[in-house]
This record gives structure tokens, C-alpha cells and sequence, in this order.
């Protein structure tokens, strides 16, 4: 469980950062 735990944090850090990306380009 805390496996998948700190895989959800992983990609919602990475889920994030994408969108950042994606503001960052308009």
C-alpha cells in the first residue's frame, strides 16, 4: 500500500508539472 501510495504522489508531481508545461506554452 504505501508502494502505491508513492507511485500516485510520482504522478500527480508529474501530472502537474505537464500541465505547468502546457500554460507555460500558451
Amino acid at each position: 500500500m504505501i508502494v502505491h501510495s508513492l507511485f500516485l504522489v510520482q504522478w500527480l508531481i508529474h501530472f502537474t508539472q505537464k500541465l505547468k508545461w502546457l500554460f507555460n506554452l500558451q
